[in-house]
């Protein structure tokens, strides 16, 4: 297969569209890190009054515990939950832009590793800030928790209502395109063989023997020993399941960061990434949206 050129290196022609809305999404992902719309996110002002500098001055832990010391609780969880978004959004844009850009190499098996950690993990951490009343106190509270043996708290792990919190999100998400229960059975549902998360089981262990309906898979390298025809089903896979997904994905952190982040022009920003959105995607999701 002869290289098509610089920007899509190995990719086939037929996928040049596809690839090109998957990276314009992550892009608006990306916007949040980049736009100075959305500054807050990165670094914000807290007024403290004279007593309250001079105990700062003189004191020996982190800016977090500070607050809590001096009853500003309000900026405290202000101040943890813009370093969490915007931590989980570099995160991902990292993960998302290597994935597709290994893509355009032929290289699927580590597109595949790579999208496990946002579209699976980072998800459900989005989900659970979203749909969970309690999960920032726990989140908050999880270095305390864990010492004490309190409870079993880790922000990525799947909660026994994941499939629950995905259906909550229709009619809770700023667009709503795409329902929740779609988006279980494309990423998380381990009995649909290709699943997100069962995909990127097969490229991350060599070998996998998971039995799904009765059935032991036939014992195999996982990508090792991929055909031409192979390689072209992997990439079929990501360029027809990966919009919707990044579609989804990109409305639960929108979700997210605007029920957070106050904006004097919210219903400006929010049209146009609207607008952009329908722009990108209107070749990708016209059998969605009917």
């Amino acid at each position: 297969m002869k290289v098509q050129s610089d920007k899509y290196l190995y990719l086939p022609e037929e996928f040049h569209k596809m690839h090109d809305t998957c990276m314009l999404l992550i892009k608006q992902m990306e916007d949040f890190i980049t736009d100075n719309t959305y500054k807050d996110l990165k670094a914000f002002s807290i007024p403290i009054n004279e007593s309250e500098q001079t105990l700062l001055n003189l004191y020996n832990g982190d800016i977090f515990d500070f607050l809590l010391e001096i009853n500003r609780k309000d900026e405290f969880e202000r101040l943890v939950v813009y370093n969490l978004i915007y931590g989980l959004i570099i995160d991902n844009c990292y993960f998302l832009q290597e994935a597709f850009n290994c893509s355009s190499k032929k290289r699927l098996v580590v597109s595949f590793s790579l999208l496990r950690r946002p579209l699976v993990f980072n998800m459900v951490i989005i989900l659970r800030l979203l749909f969970e009343d309690d999960f920032l106190n726990k989140f908050i509270r999880g270095k305390e928790l864990y010492q004490n043996k309190e409870i079993d708290f880790d922000a990525a792990k799947f909660p026994h209502n994941l499939k629950d919190l995905l259906i909550a999100s229709k009619g809770n998400l700023i667009m709503n395109n795409i329902p929740g229960d779609v988006i279980y059975d494309a990423v998380y549902n381990k009995n649909i063989s290709d699943s997100l998360i069962n995909m990127s089981d097969k490229a991350l262990h060599p070998v996998t023997t998971r039995i799904l309906n009765n059935k032991t898979g036939p014992m195999n390298l996982n990508f090792v020993f991929s055909t031409p025809e192979a390689i072209h089903e992997q990439w079929s896979y990501i360029y027809h399941k990966m919009p919707t997904i990044l579609l989804y994905y990109i409305d639960l952190v929108d979700t997210l960061v605007f029920s957070r982040l106050k904006l004097s022009n919210l219903d400006q920003v929010l049209s146009e990434r609207h607008r952009q959105r329908l722009l990108f995607t209107k070749d990708c999701f016209k059998s969605t949206n009917s």
